[in-house]
């Protein structure tokens, strides 16, 4: 039984991973870009777009972004 629902677990994974590459496509640039940045992989470069979007025209500053990302 629990053999079974970690085999379900792992489907469901490997499920919303193929989703995420679906979704995250059209800013694979971004992505590749965010993932130069020191510290930042692909993971973390996916959560940063997802948070704050790829139009920096929205924030005035970098500070303003700063700010925002606090909250």
């Amino acid at each position: 039984m629990v053999r079974s629902h970690l085999d379900f677990v792992q489907q469901s994974i490997d499920s919303l991973d193929s989703k995420l590459d679906e979704l995250i496509a059209p800013y694979e640039n971004a992505v590749s870009l965010l993932s130069t940045i020191p510290g930042v992989d692909r993971a973390s470069a996916i959560t940063i777009i997802s948070e704050i979007g790829t139009d920096m025209t929205q924030f005035n500053s970098s500070k303003r972004l700063c700010v925002s990302a606090k909250y």
